[in-house]
């Protein structure tokens, strides 16, 4: 178009290029009339006529996906672009596109990459001397114009990703984090002070070596307290991956328990009524739910939803009167869904609404859902609200802050019943809270701190929680900095305070500790049948040296004293790592 967008043209660009992903215009436009072209499925095309004949430039360029072209903006004096493909990274022109050379040494790929069907490489940035790489494994940089590229980390492995409080927090001051990669935290005086908790976390207890898969296995994804963790001391803690852990001693050891291979990021729900009815509920972005009946240690798969759509989340809540109602409701392909048979059966509560359209929604449900029906539905472009359990569904369009904005975390008053209070935790835009059911909600807090989950990484941490006593101590927790940093506020959210782990603690654990394999009844009696083992071993292994030729002694009390030594050496290595 030349006409300010009125009316439009097309150039005569080849055949069969396939989608042109790319424009970029000589900063000399106006005088050399050159800008080029990146395709899909035949590299880079060369205009020197303002649009009116293209040449394909691509001598020297293996990969013909075409994802970012950038132009010196000294181009009129060296001649010089830059081109990004699709698996190869960065190639250089210094001669106007006549001929390129690749340079992406230092830049590494994901096969995950190609499994997502994404490209290993997008974005070029300059700034002076500097460029800065996009790509699906990271963010790179070079100083040399690209001879050697590095990564810069962009996210740390001790990011907080998920956080509870404890039901029992008046008694016990206690709350609970996971970072992004690693490491679980306990603080048991209101989050003043953390020690990390990870024993029977270690990598080879998943059955992965990091050095060979490329990725260490603890991702997490979700945590939460049982209930009744004022008398069972039991945690849960989700994997991204088609495992879950539970502690039953308030984290100082660790359960692994497999759900299922084509599982990915559970979420976990225990029933309000978990002291009695020893039931879970966990799902995952395949939309499939997981019910455990035994508190955990075993799970089955009873229903579908269907997959959400996107690397997000599933939302999941149940009813406070589960015990009696059996309803849940969940997040999945079509919008939100509801049951009310404890997870067998599900029903599209959200069709004909914006809800069955959007993606990454988040639910919060109130304290009285069984008198007031109240559910708060948070997406990209809105929050809205249900007073009649899911029967109809309404957008709040003049809440205090912009309708269209995306709502990433929601958070309801336990004395919801009494105070009235939601708060609400907006993309860009800080905190927002109502003490009126949701009618209005006003900015709080300080707007610099971003109580937010991370942006399109898969996580089910709610990351603004309500202690259980909100009624008299006011107090809130809250995450979403780029460390391991945990908010606390202790007046409704005005004002917060925060502690930072220090990078030392977000450190791995030993990645396997010999110690673990032989705790438990099971580990006590391996403690001794592993040494005997092994010394009955050595007491023929000694018989083949044939010491008694060397030393005149019986070869008996070769063998003898050889199981006897190794007997001692096995048992008390392995007594001195438990």
């Amino acid at each position: 178009s030349s006409d300010g967008g009125k009316t439009w043209q097309n150039l005569p660009l080849p055949a069969n290029v396939g989608a042109v992903d790319t424009i970029a215009f000589s900063p000399n436009l106006d005088r050399d009339k050159t800008f080029f072209v990146g395709t899909k499925e035949a590299g880079i095309f060369k205009t020197v006529d303002d649009g009116k004949s293209f040449q394909a430039v691509n001598e020297g360029i293996k990969d013909k996906i075409i994802e970012d072209i950038v132009i010196s903006p000294q181009y009129a004096q060296n001649s010089t672009l830059y081109a990004i493909t699709w698996y190869e990274g960065m190639y250089v022109s210094q001669d106007g596109g006549k001929s390129w050379t690749k340079m992406s040494e230092g830049l590494t790929k994901d096969k995950q990459a190609d499994d997502y069907k994404v490209p290993h490489f997008m974005d070029l940035k300059i700034v002076q001397d500097t460029m800065f790489l996009g790509g699906f494994n990271g963010l790179f940089k070079t100083t040399d114009s690209g001879k050697q590229w590095q990564e810069i980390e962009t996210l740390a492995r001790g990011t907080v990703i998920a956080m509870a409080v404890s039901p029992n927090y008046a008694e016990d001051a206690t709350v609970v984090m996971a970072n992004y990669v690693g490491n679980i935290f306990i603080s048991r005086d209101k989050g003043e002070t953390w020690t990390p908790i990870n024993r029977g976390l270690e990598v080879y207890r998943l059955g992965k070596d990091p050095e060979e898969s490329g990725q260490d296995p603890r991702r997490f994804f979700d945590i939460a307290f049982s209930p009744n963790y004022g008398e069972d001391r039991t945690i849960f803690a989700g994997f991204l991956r088609n495992k879950f852990a539970k502690s039953d001693n308030s984290g100082d050891f660790w359960k692994i328990i497999e759900i299922d291979e084509g599982v990915r990021g559970p979420r976990i729900v225990p029933s309000p009524d978990f002291a009695k009815d020893k039931t879970l509920f966990l799902t995952n972005q395949q939309g499939r739910i997981f019910r455990s009946t035994d508190g955990g240690n075993t799970v089955k798969n009873i229903s579908e939803v269907g997959r959400i759509f996107g690397n997000y989340a599933p939302a999941m809540v149940a009813s406070p009167d589960f015990a009696k109602d059996k309803t849940l409701f969940v997040t999945g392909k079509e919008g939100i869904y509801q049951s009310v048979d404890g997870g067998l059966t599900w029903k599209n509560v959200s069709q004909g609404t914006p809800l069955s359209k959007t993606s990454n929604v988040q639910l919060a449900m109130s304290p009285n859902y069984p008198s007031d029906g109240t559910i708060f539905a948070g997406t990209i472009s809105g929050l809205f609200v249900t007073k009649d359990g899911a029967k109809s569904w309404t957008k709040l369009e003049k809440p205090g802050f912009n309708p269209q904005a995306s709502v990433e975390t929601i958070a309801i008053s336990p004395d919801y019943a009494n105070d009235r209070t939601v708060i609400v935790s907006l993309q860009g835009n800080g905190l927002f809270k109502s003490t009126d059911g949701g009618e209005t909600f006003k900015s709080i807090g300080d707007p610099k701190i971003p109580l937010v989950k991370i942006h399109s990484i898969p996580s089910s941490g709610i990351s603004v929680q309500f202690s259980p006593n909100y009624a008299q101590d006011k107090t809130l927790f809250g995450f979403g900095g780029a460390k391991t940093t945990v908010f606390r506020s202790t007046d409704g959210g005005e004002t917060w305070t925060s502690v930072t782990i220090p990078p030392h603690a977000e450190e791995n654990t030993t990645r396997y500790k010999i110690g673990e394999f032989f705790s438990g009844p099971l580990g006590t009696i391996l403690r001794v049948v592993i040494p005997i083992l092994l010394a009955i071993a050595a007491y023929f292994l000694v018989g083949f040296l044939k010491l008694e030729k060397v030393i005149n002694l019986p070869k008996s009390f070769f063998r003898m004293a050889g199981a006897f030594m190794v007997f001692l050496f096995v048992f008390f290595a392995i007594i001195s790592q438990v």
